[in-house]
């Protein structure tokens, strides 16, 4: 069975063979590169809007804090990487059913290996957040990494996917926190932490669409519920940002662009039309994906200058 840079870059499978190219691939694997490269504008929007609030734009950011910039983004992918490959972990004997070429299902990757691999990434996530910023930023990035843990072990099966959307949305208040504490309890870092919340219901209802008898919140509803809570969630997106407005000032071109990604979101509520199968959800996933890094990057570059 050939494996695809796609297969890699979303942690569905990696190369079988026990060879020390394909175990390099298998922890490349391991982290998700593709879903992991979603979630790093998340804290990175939350980072330059509070640097905004305090008068700072991109060029001082380039020109004084460069480096402290990318050790925060390095930090966010450790982090990042560490709770899916925990995810991995816990989820191998799934896999080996649902998702067989994935590397700890295979044996490519050994348990222990990819544990000692996770641990590693978080710690040193961990320490670069607290020596270069502060103990808040890493108290939230540690909250984030226990919270995906027990979702992963617990809340996904017990109560639901949807346990999920809080835990990706702690990243741009984690990124906030970085910069100023001080403000951590204005309303901005935390219209970003419900644009969030939107944006990550939408992601697990596209993830989750093709596996009918998965729970989102105590009970599953129906397909065509689903649809309409994704498509809700693209309908509220823009009125948050409205209400950002209100507290900085951000680049006209982000209202535009907005415009255009809400459009593209609705659109992709068509894949999750009956009958649902593995291809168009995958499709949905990407979509949402596209939609949260475009989203967020343009968010994070519009704001600072």
């Amino acid at each position: 069975m050939s494996v695809s840079l796609r297969d890699i870059l979303y942690g569905f499978a990696a190369p079988k063979e026990r060879t020390l190219k394909n175990r390099i691939l298998g922890f490349v694997t391991l982290q998700k590169p593709a879903v992991t490269a979603m979630g790093v504008p998340f804290a990175l929007a939350g980072a330059v809007l509070a640097e905004r609030q305090l008068g700072i734009t991109w060029r001082l950011i380039i020109s004084q804090k460069l480096m402290s910039f990318i050790l925060g983004l390095l930090a966010v992918w450790l982090l990042i990487s560490a709770t899916l490959t925990i995810n991995s972990i816990i989820d191998v004997e799934r896999d080996k059913k649902k998702y067989t070429m994935r590397p700890i299902a295979t044996g490519l990757i050994k348990r222990w290996e990819a544990t000692v691999y996770a641990l590693v990434m978080a710690v040193v996530a961990l320490i670069i957040t607290y020596l270069t910023f502060n103990w808040a930023a890493a108290a939230i990035g540690f909250l984030a990494l226990v919270l995906g843990t027990v979702y992963a072990a617990y809340t996904r099966d017990k109560i639901g996917y949807l346990t999920m959307v809080f835990i990706p949305a702690l990243m741009p208040i984690g990124g906030w926190a970085a910069i100023s504490i001080g403000t951590l309890l204005t309303p901005l870092p935390w219209l970003l932490f419900l644009c969030l919340i939107f944006h990550q219901t939408a992601h697990g209802i596209a993830a989750q669409a093709h596996y009918p008898y998965v729970k989102a919140f105590f009970v599953r509803p129906r397909p065509n519920i689903e649809a309409m809570m994704y498509r809700l969630c693209f309908v509220i997106e823009p009125f948050i940002v409205l209400l950002m407005y209100y507290y900085v000032t951000i680049n006209l071109l982000f209202l535009v662009i907005v415009l255009f990604l809400t459009i593209y979101g609705l659109h992709s509520a068509s894949y999750l039309k009956e009958p649902r199968t593995f291809e168009k959800g995958a499709k949905a996933r990407v979509a949402i994906g596209n939609y949260g890094i475009i989203f967020f990057l343009s968010l994070s570059i519009l704001a600072g200058i």
